[in-house]
């Protein structure tokens, strides 16, 4: 079992940022989503069952934060996954399933070789995207990346090579994943451009194997201060 579906939306404005649930939800399915906001603070309410992993991502250039939430589905979820913002913002989402994975506590692999590292990069112009890794402790993960930026043209050809592409939007998100990894270094993930950044890597254990914590990989890099007008 592995992952199922994903979604995304477009650049937005609002204060109820909202995402269709992924086709084929089921119980017990584990939900992610990305949530970037174009703020350095403000007030975020997820929607009913979410939690927020590990702590929000900030690129202080722009500025926005790069949230990452997670649930455990306790029904087929339908419709749609409605946040609420406070202030007003621009908003951008993009929200996977994966099935399979453990069924109870936290579905991350936290062990001392997977644990997380943070930074942020702040920069005025586009840089290099910043690496991750981790090692998971666990045989039969899923990896999750979630990615943000802000040049306008997100592309899979941006993506870190090796990895299957999840929900996707042009306008600066989308989730990779591998699905059924060994409990060993993934090496250096990345995207290829030089742009400004924020990214996150998880490991969801496989049914059985925890509960474990395990924090995502989280690294920020932001340049220039302006989005793009075509944004």
């Amino acid at each position: 079992m592995a992952y199922r579906s994903g979604t995304s939306t477009a650049y937005s404005s609002g204060t109820a940022p909202t995402i269709a649930v992924p086709t084929g939800a089921a119980v017990d399915d584990i939900a992610i989503i990305e949530t970037y906001v174009e703020w350095s603070s403000g007030t975020i309410t997820p929607p009913s069952g979410f939690t927020l992993e590990g702590s929000a991502i900030a690129q202080t250039g722009i500025p926005w934060l790069h949230y990452r939430y997670w649930k455990r589905l306790t029904a087929a979820d339908t419709g749609n996954y409605v946040f609420t913002i406070s202030p007003t913002d621009n908003w951008l989402l993009v929200c996977g399933l994966w099935s399979g994975r453990a069924t109870s506590g936290s579905p991350f692999d936290t062990g001392s070789g997977a644990s997380v590292s943070a930074g942020t990069t702040n920069s005025t112009s586009d840089i290099a995207c910043p690496s991750l890794s981790m090692t998971p402790t666990t045989a039969g993960v899923d990896l999750v990346y979630g990615v943000m930026n802000y040049a306008n043209g997100l592309t899979t050809g941006k993506l870190p090579a090796g990895w299957s592409v999840g929900g996707l939007h042009a306008d600066g998100g989308a989730q990779a994943y591998k699905d059924n990894q060994a409990a060993s270094a993934t090496g250096s993930v990345l995207c290829s451009s030089n742009d400004k950044w924020t990214v996150g890597l998880s490991a969801l254990l496989p049914a059985g194997a925890g509960p474990a914590y395990v924090r995502p990989n989280i690294n920020v890099s932001r340049a220039a201060v302006g989005r793009a007008s075509s944004w």
